[in-house]
């Protein structure tokens, strides 16, 4: 086709023009959807963030806790405490006239347990951490470990620190400095290296030793042996098992107390 103007110079058909800007308006719709999806994500894992930044400011704040563990003690050791007096096998293989002095001292003895073991925490003594996935180490998802920071970290013991990010991990020594600062390596074949973990830029070669909240003396314990260890205790001696529950983990027993009180509720509708 030649142009009118020009009878020597062919003239772009429209066609092809208009091919050329559909193209270039499908890349944009492409870009702009490509986009659109990486913002989403961004917004998806800041609020993950967020919300995991919120739970572990609850979970390691003293304030927050020394309050929580003042009110399940009152609620364990005070005048209304009969729904933790339970029969067990204790009462029922060994009975007494003396019930009620019996689960008082259950509950005492499980209420100084959870105790000691809240003073433990608070000090940076005892660590009690549940894996939820497997990247560097062979422990398995869902799994107990319990720590302590009674000493110093050896090679080969397996350690619990902070990164610069502000998670934790749980490596293994492979390197003691004399001032007590350690390089730490993942179990698991192809690890990369954690000298991102020591600072933001990657420069530092030893992760400080403040950073290393305990060493590995316990576990892994699988979820299912911990739930089994429950039922077992339950069965023995409820009353002191409950009291342990509640005092050591008030908030994870407040959210139990208001499901089971969701169900009751709801139960005794569905049958009414």
């Amino acid at each position: 086709v030649r142009s009118p103007l020009h009878p020597n110079r062919a003239a772009c058909p429209a066609p092809r023009a208009e091919f050329r800007r559909g193209r270039l308006a499908t890349t944009d719709m492409a870009e702009n959807d490509a986009w659109q999806n990486a913002m989403l994500d961004w917004d998806v894992d800041d609020k993950v963030g967020r919300f995991a930044s919120w739970a572990k400011w609850i979970k390691h704040d003293l304030r927050i806790q020394t309050i929580a563990w003042l009110l399940a003690s009152v609620a364990v050791l005070g005048p209304d405490n009969s729904w933790l007096c339970w029969p067990g096998l204790v009462e029922v293989l060994v009975p007494a006239p003396e019930d009620h002095e019996r689960c008082v001292s259950h509950v005492v003895a499980g209420w100084l347990l959870a105790s000691l073991t809240t003073i433990g925490w608070a000090t940076g003594c005892l660590q009690l951490l549940f894996t939820f996935e497997q990247r560097a180490m062979t422990f398995a998802p869902w799994s107990l470990l319990v720590f302590c920071n009674i000493q110093k970290p050896a090679v080969g013991s397996v350690i619990f620190f902070d990164g610069c990010d502000g998670r934790s991990y749980v490596r293994r020594v492979s390197s003691v400095s004399i001032n007590g600062a350690v390089q730490t390596v993942g179990d698991l074949p192809g690890t990369p290296e954690d000298r991102h973990l020591y600072s933001a830029d990657g420069s530092a070669r030893w992760l400080d030793d403040h950073s290393v909240r305990g060493i590995m003396v316990a576990g892994p314990f699988s979820l299912q042996s911990v739930f089994a260890l429950v039922a077992v205790a339950m069965a023995v001696a409820p009353a002191a098992t409950l009291a342990y529950l509640v005092t050591s983990q008030p908030f994870l027993a407040s959210w139990c107390f208001v499901i089971l009180r969701f169900l009751i509720t709801f139960g005794t509708h569905a049958v009414t």
